[in-house]
């Protein structure tokens, strides 16, 4: 999906070891988001809510409760 491309990276805040807690994007689209609406990953909602992109999160945490 963004093999051998540019993506930026926007993050505001680290997990507590350290990693970076952010979006993917690829000409302004998230592509993580993207990912999870085509079936290819899935939100963890351990994680918390604030991960989840608020315009296409709702559907996409219907579709997939765990």
């Amino acid at each position: 999906m963004v093999a051998g491309q540019q993506v930026t990276v926007e993050y505001q805040k680290r997990d507590r070891y350290g990693r970076i807690v952010g979006k993917v994007l690829l000409d302004g689209i998230d592509v993580c988001l993207e990912q999870v609406k085509a079936g290819f990953a899935w939100h963890y909602t351990k994680v918390g809510a604030d991960a989840i992109v608020r315009d296409g999160g709702r559907s996409t945490r219907r579709q997939h409760q765990f």
